[in-house]
């Protein structure tokens, strides 16, 4: 998913121009704007996106009701109207034609395919568009826009070397736990058959940097706590600096085990939306006295634990608890 940006608009509705797509206006152009801030995310796991817009208008005073879609694009440069070469990442087309001096509120676009764009440095632009039979781009043209920045970078966040966390499960204590470390993984793999036994979810992880060298741009230590059995006998992970060192300041009795079993990506702490070439690093919390958190990628996994009673501990409107890079 990627970063709910600043915007810039400009109204493309006299231009008779084309974003990138080369649409020609076969019909009189109708004055569509975009109202508000919109927002995007997208998971590069799932496939799949998301937009929220405030309002669009269809401002004309007369003419034909128009067919509006909103599209996502990346672009070489900042979009500004201005043909240019781009990549159209999701579609969502609105749920009835405007007529002419109308609008919409509240449009909420979920569960959108998401195609990425080839890895490189992006600028990302969600535009209105209007059905007019151009023979490009589905038949749509451009009417409203909002350009976004910084930049993104798809494909970039590789892991320095291979490094999967790996899930086990006591089912005596309906206990979850996850750990990178190959010395621990192989103990509990030669641990007794009624112990910790693997659950077949993994996902990967950065490693440690090797001595005298900076960790991968982006990233950020994840710390380990283990919660001795008055706490619930279990370990509790996070990519917050602040938050490592405030649940260490505010639970003595928590065992600081360390500052950096590994590394990721620390989500926007506001819209809980992960950078792009990472996926979603889930946090479940079974609200129990005897605590435990579940670690996964898997939004099925998800689904399934959170019927069992399960809430998720995470940022923004995705409970994205830290991000994970691609396998």
């Amino acid at each position: 998913m990627n970063k709910i940006f600043g915007t810039a608009r400009r109204s493309l509705s006299a231009l008779g121009l084309t974003a990138a797509l080369l649409m020609p206006t076969a019909a009189p152009a109708a004055t569509i704007v975009i109202d508000g801030n919109p927002s995007f995310t997208y998971d590069l796991a799932t496939g799949l996106a998301a937009f929220t817009v405030y309002q669009i208008e269809n401002t004309s005073f007369s003419g034909a009701e128009a067919v509006v879609r909103l599209e996502l694009w990346a672009f070489a440069l900042p979009y500004t109207g201005s043909p240019q070469p781009g990549y159209r990442l999701a579609t969502c087309p609105l749920a009835s034609p405007l007529p002419p001096l109308s609008l919409v509120m509240d449009i909420r676009c979920k569960a959108l395919p998401f195609t990425p764009p080839p890895d490189g440095t992006w600028t990302l632009a969600l535009l209105a568009a209007e059905y007019t039979g151009a023979p490009t781009d589905d038949g749509y043209a451009p009417r409203d826009y909002r350009s976004y920045s910084p930049t993104v970078v798809f494909g970039a966040l590789r892991p320095s070397s291979p490094l999967v966390a790996v899930e086990f499960y006591w089912a005596a204590r309906d206990h979850y736990f996850i750990t990178a470390a190959p010395a621990e993984i192989a103990a509990l793999d030669a641990g007794p058959p009624d112990g910790w036994v693997r659950t077949g979810s993994t996902f990967p992880v950065y490693d440690l940097p090797a001595a005298g060298q900076n960790p991968l741009p982006g990233t950020t230590p994840v710390c380990r706590f283990y919660l001795p059995p008055p706490f619930g006998d279990s370990h509790y992970y996070s990519a917050s600096p602040d938050e490592c060192a405030a649940v260490r300041a505010k639970f003595p009795g928590f065992t600081f085990e360390s500052p950096d079993v590994f590394y990721l990506v620390l989500p926007d702490t506001l819209a809980g939306v992960c950078p792009p070439g990472t996926a979603i690093v889930y946090r479940l919390w079974n609200q129990r006295a005897d605590t435990n958190h579940r670690y996964t990628t898997n939004v099925i996994l998800v689904q399934q634990t959170l019927a069992r009673g399960y809430v998720l501990e995470g940022y923004g409107l995705t409970s994205a608890s830290m991000c994970a890079p691609p396998y």
